[in-house]
């Protein structure tokens, strides 16, 4: 049998299960499951329990809400989303401190004060036509407000380019034609 509050973490980190949910309570932001597990190693966190005399502990790990931009870039850094859970109602005895989703913060979102590098997301696209394909690029960097399109005749040409892009997210297309060859080049460049 769950706690109110822990009902509450289970209901929202199902509607953002692809995130590591930090779930403000009180002066922490806390995670549990096994967005505790890798927010811990992450993070080099200690990783504690819920209910440690319970026979199945829920593991736990929390952060200060006043560091938590000290923690984020570790976070992306390692390609994980983060959904932050902000309490939304004062603290009332006896009834359950509403909260909700107020930031959701991924790779290619993230945006730093001090930014000194771009952080492009790129999508490729293509276009058949009769002498073959036509494929398409979109990026921009979401810190400078910037988009860009380009398009190439070659899938060489294309390779290239995204190279010198470099960019930190790459969406592909699901019918794109030689989207394993792209995907080879992708995690070649990314190591």
């Amino acid at each position: 049998e769950y706690t109110p509050a822990m009902k509450q973490y289970i209901e929202i980190k199902k509607q953002y299960s692809d995130c590591i949910l930090f779930f403000r309570m009180w002066d922490f932001y806390e995670t549990f499951f096994e967005d505790a597990k890798i927010a811990a190693k992450i993070l080099d966190l200690l990783l504690t329990s819920k209910n440690k005399d319970a026979e199945d502990p829920i593991p736990m790990a929390g952060i200060p809400y006043h560091s938590v931009d000290k923690y984020i870039p570790k976070l992306i850094s390692h390609w994980h989303k983060v959904a932050i859970a902000e309490q939304t109602t004062d603290p009332v005895p006896g009834k359950i401190v509403e909260r909700k989703i107020t930031q959701i913060i991924t790779p290619w979102t993230y945006i730093q004060e001090a930014k000194k590098s771009f952080t492009y997301m790129l999508a490729v696209g293509f276009e058949p036509v009769k002498s073959g394909h036509n494929f398409h690029l979109a990026w921009g960097d979401f810190a400078l407000g910037e988009y860009w399109t380009k398009s190439f005749a070659s899938i060489e040409d294309l390779q290239k380019f995204i190279q010198i892009i470099n960019p930190v997210e790459v969406i592909v297309d699901i019918e794109f034609p030689d989207k394993d060859e792209l995907t080879q080049l992708i995690k070649k460049y990314q190591n």
